[in-house]
């Protein structure tokens, strides 16, 4: 079924998804279990929806999803918020909202614009234009970044970082922990610390003050991105992660050695992981360790780990032909936005199949030994399986060249074969006696056809 709408942005949750429109339209689908679709039903009238559902009466440039809530902002910079909300998470003093709601951060709400919004589980924060941040949901481990420990807050509060004057330029909540980006490229954290994932060193610490992050050098973060863990990706594309990570804690960020391309942009839910590199291409892993994978896999079967991800980044299989622009990822779940590989891409993927095939089989005819019985040439094969085609296209016509004059030579030697058996046959012809002009010599063992052609006479 095809609705001919373009989409721009996704948003997903644990079990519900939220579409953006070319035009700003907002479509849901998915559990509406606490009111998290926004549709205006209650969980009794409308369990579920399994096709998107456009959202009445509202016109948003971005969403975003908890667990069981979402956030959204409107054109003008007002944010609203459904769904869940016992302890706060969509600032607004209800347990659940089943439409959107308009958030008020204060008296003067007014002068309030919010131009980004993060959830985690059960607690959102938001990034106004002038580079404040307000925080509301639960706050049991410190996660709100208030200075104290808080069950629920139903109204946002500010978040401030104490004893530095950083403007903060992105916010990014995770299962119960908080990260901040200042505009120099520093790190901010807050919360559980429960698995290492403030890299502050100290694993049984939980944070109610944001504080910063210690590098061993001097890194310029651009990019943040939490949800099990906390990772980043620095201004050269460089990923780091810290907390529970391919089945260790790690207390501090550290670039993985896996880990050799550069990325464009990094995503995370509580069960999987996603990035985008510099080439369009989506890499997707799991947040569970190996052990845990099993131990899920014997409990519950195939219901709590439906993709089948490696633990650590690799290239996701299923887009290998697509250019991917937007993921999000949800329990257990992931979308992603992209467009078909262009023919020129395709086509220097081609030529350089086809220039490793003709360096491969050069290389395979001309294979000698030593006296040890190993191959000379295995060194150099795989020195020249390592290099990149300079001039792929280039490749391709020698290639195709070699082809057609193979072609050509095994026609010529056809033709030739062929001219000799015409004059091998002429000349036969033109020798041959015909029975009538044997004379039979009975007496004689063998017949000298030079001697008797003199006297033949028809009979």
């Amino acid at each position: 079924m095809s609705f001919n709408i373009f989409i721009k942005q996704v948003a997903c949750g644990q079990k519900h998804t939220h579409l953006i429109s070319k035009e700003g339209h907002l479509y849901s689908m998915g559990s509406n279990e606490h009111g998290q679709l926004g549709l205006g039903f209650s969980p009794d009238l409308l369990p579920s929806v399994k096709l998107p559902t456009l959202v009445n009466d509202i016109i948003v440039k971005k969403v975003t999803c908890g667990e069981s809530h979402t956030l959204a902002i409107d054109l003008n910079g007002f944010a609203y918020g459904w769904g869940l909300a016992d302890h706060g998470a969509i600032g607004v003093r209800i347990s659940s909202s089943h439409e959107p709601s308009m958030i008020q951060f204060s008296s003067t709400a007014v002068d309030v614009s919010i131009k980004d919004v993060s959830c985690g589980a059960h607690h959102s924060c938001f990034l106004s234009v002038k580079g404040e941040v307000y925080s509301c949901g639960r706050g049991d481990k410190g996660q709100l970044g208030i200075g104290f420990i808080s069950i629920k807050e139903y109204r946002p509060i500010v978040v401030r970082l104490r004893d530095h004057d950083e403007k903060i330029k992105q916010v990014s909540c995770g299962m119960e922990h908080t990260c901040f980006l200042t505009a120099s490229g520093k790190i901010f954290a807050t919360g559980s610390n429960a698995e290492g994932q403030l890299g502050i060193q100290n694993k049984n610490k939980n944070v109610s003050w944001p504080e910063i992050v210690e590098m061993s050098k001097l890194v310029n973060f651009k990019q943040i991105c939490c949800g099990r863990y906390s990772s980043a990706i620095d201004e050269i594309g460089h990923f780091y992660a810290w907390g529970h990570f391919n089945g260790c804690n790690i207390d501090k960020p550290t670039s993985p050695d896996m880990v050799q391309t550069q990325f464009v942009r990094i995503l995370q839910s509580d069960t999987i992981s996603a990035a985008i590199d510099i080439e369009g291409k989506m890499w997707a892993w799991t947040n569970y360790s190996e052990s845990e994978i099993q131990e899920a896999w014997k409990a519950n079967g195939t219901d709590i780990l439906p993709l089948k991800l490696p633990t650590i980044p690799r290239l996701f299989d299923k887009t290998e032909h697509k250019l991917i622009g937007e993921v999000k990822l949800g329990h257990n779940f992931l979308i992603a936005i992209g467009t078909d590989q262009p023919a020129q891409k395709k086509e220097q993927k081609l030529n350089q199949h086809l220039g490793t095939s003709l360096r491969r089989k050069s290389m395979g005819k001309s294979k000698s030994r030593d006296a040890l019985g190993m191959s000379i040439n295995k060194y150099q094969t795989k020195q020249d399986s390592r290099t990149q085609t300079q001039n792929p296209s280039l490749e391709r016509r020698v290639y195709k060249t070699l082809l057609n004059e193979d072609q050509k030579a095994e026609a010529g030697k056809r033709n030739e074969q062929a001219r000799r058996s015409v004059s091998k046959r002429k000349r036969s012809r033109s020798n041959t006696v015909s029975k009538y002009d044997i004379v039979q010599h009975s007496q004689t063992k063998s017949i000298d056809i030079r001697a008797t052609i003199p006297q033949i006479k028809k009979v």
